[in-house]
């Protein structure tokens, strides 16, 4: 079986192999790791652990030989902020009995993105990529270079101590607002032609990361202005993520 398996992968290549591969799909992108460090600042850093993905455009050239250049440009839907803001109040009572809840999102004017509403995100990658054409199927190899987008909410609390004029701020403070980097996309496309010009295709990217995102976590007495609670929340660990897509492929 194992002979006959590397046989067909190694089945010689069509001689009119095409030279532009021009695709859209849609797919999941699926975090492999997440950022587990504090219920709150988790739910802070607007990136959900699932998310659906459209890839909009996705064209691989053949430059040279079996070597190329790829392009892509996707698109992927973020969390509603309002979903995530309610969240957060429900851990605040949960975590602190007897005091109620005045106001959220205190001094938002510092931020121009606090839980940012926007619903859907664009990405584009630019790379190299390496064909091997078959008479019934195609693998496409790509090294790209991609932009990797990430928006960090600030968030701030107002609480009333039940039966008392005592009154509380909690704030959650990040070093940054958004993450902007570049960062290397290495992917593998595989298709199945359905006749000369068009195939079934799936793509899978693999994603990694270092956000390197910092919260500082302040709990303030509002009457005295002692500050009650103080910590650091690093997230310096690495992020890796997978994004699949399912479509179709023209070629020519």
């Amino acid at each position: 079986m194992l002979i006959s398996f590397l046989g067909f992968a190694q089945e010689k290549e069509a001689v009119n192999s095409p030279t532009w591969y021009i695709s859209t799909g849609t797919g999941l992108t699926q975090a492999l790791s997440g950022f587990h460090q504090d219920e709150i600042s988790d739910i802070l850093i607007n990136q959900k652990n699932t998310s659906f993905n459209w890839q909009l455009l996705s064209v691989d050239v053949k430059i040279y030989k079996n070597f190329g250049i790829h392009y892509s440009l996707n698109t992927h839907i973020t969390d509603q902020g309002y979903v995530r803001e309610y969240t957060i109040a429900d851990i605040i009572r949960k975590n602190n009995p007897g005091l109620y809840i005045l106001q959220t999102n205190v001094d938002t004017d510092l931020f121009d993105n606090e839980f940012d509403r926007r619903l859907t995100k664009l990405t584009g990658s630019l790379g190299l990529s390496y064909f091997q054409n078959h008479e019934k199927f195609f693998i496409i190899y790509r090294l790209d270079i991609s932009k990797y987008q990430l928006d960090i909410n600030r968030y701030n609390i107002l609480l009333k101590q039940q039966n008392s004029n005592s009154y509380y701020k909690i704030s959650y403070t990040p070093n940054t607002s958004k993450i902007n980097k570049f960062i290397l996309v290495p992917s593998v496309g595989f298709g199945y032609k359905l006749s000369e010009k068009w195939a079934l295709k799936t793509d899978l990217d693999y994603i990694l990361t270092q956000p390197d995102i910092q919260f500082e976590r302040q709990k303030t007495d509002l009457y005295t202005g002692e500050i009650l609670d103080q910590k650091i929340i690093n997230y310096d660990i690495y992020k890796q993520q997978i994004r699949l897509n399912l479509g179709f492929t023209f070629m020519f």
